[in-house]
């Protein structure tokens, strides 16, 4: 079975300075993969490159066997993604901000499972903008997991997070792992979060492949 992400030769330059230099990997359906690295590895780098937000310098990425340039679309339908921090429509509760998100991506989904396996179910008629910064990155990840889609890229979900709110967030991707067959891409540079999430770990340093 080909991969279902393949990374060939993948090189970012920013004028002289590379940011990934010469990076590939090939991750198969149903892995929860972590991107372990220090800040500024590269690791935001390559899930923007996966992702389409920034076009790499050089190489080729491929997603569900399709070259991801030129099926971008195609590929944003089947993946869902939560990049930094996210953002949404402060004034409108949770429930509504899920719905838009639905309502744009063209799909029925079932919010109330998603609130569910989110823990945002108590939360849904609150409105975002009150949320603390654990509960909005919750949110975030029920907008990237709202679709049901086969991948999910996640950016340093965690990030700027207390202790317990961390938990939470890793709690709840790994009920996401043991419940579905979603194929997780997951960056952090903290070890006991890609211990307690994947199976498996790509360790990167100063845009390179480590091990």
């Amino acid at each position: 079975m080909p991969p279902i992400i393949s990374f060939s030769k993948v090189s970012k330059f920013y004028g002289s300075h590379f940011a990934v230099g010469g990076f590939s990997l090939d991750i198969q359906a149903g892995n929860t993969v972590g991107l372990l690295g220090p800040n500024g590895a590269g690791k935001s780098t390559l899930l923007h490159i996966l992702t389409g937000l920034v076009r790499p310098t050089s190489g080729q990425v491929s997603v569900f066997g399709k070259e991801l340039q030129s099926n971008a679309i195609d590929i944003a339908f089947r993946m869902g993604a939560l990049m930094e921090r996210p953002t949404f429509y402060d004034h409108l509760t949770v429930r509504r901000n899920l719905k838009i998100h639905a309502q744009l991506a063209q799909r029925d989904v079932n919010l109330d499972r998603t609130l569910d396996l989110t823990n945002l179910i108590e939360y849904a008629s609150v409105r975002a903008g009150t949320l603390s910064q654990g509960l909005r990155q919750r949110l975030g990840l029920a907008m990237a997991m709202l679709t049901e889609p086969e991948l999910l890229v996640l950016d340093e979900p965690t990030s700027g997070l207390d202790p317990e709110a961390t938990q939470d967030i890793l709690t709840l991707l790994r009920r996401l792992v043991d419940e579905t067959a979603v194929t997780i891409l997951f960056s952090s540079h903290l070890m006991h979060e890609v211990e307690a999430l994947c199976s498996h770990v790509a360790i990167i340093r100063k845009g390179r492949l480590v091990t």
